[in-house]
């Protein structure tokens, strides 16, 4: 997976390979989540909801390269 980041470690595009996000799915399925087990509360579920909509507002697509020079 190729991550472009900047010096403050912000993204700059959405990227990841099929097989990247496949591994990542995995590796944080059941008992190996960090909130395996927690139950939250609708509240902080919209809370959490908002913000990420918010967050990834902010980090464009990757530009697609037409091959156009």
């Amino acid at each position: 997976m190729k991550i472009i980041i900047t010096d403050d470690m912000a993204r700059i595009f959405r990227e990841a390979s099929e097989l990247t996000k496949t591994r990542m799915s995995v590796k944080k399925q059941g008992i190996n989540n960090p909130n395996y087990g927690r139950e939250r509360s609708e509240e902080t579920k919209m809370k959490i909801s908002t913000k990420m909509k918010q967050y990834w507002q902010g980090i464009p697509n990757k530009p697609v390269d037409n091959g156009d020079k």
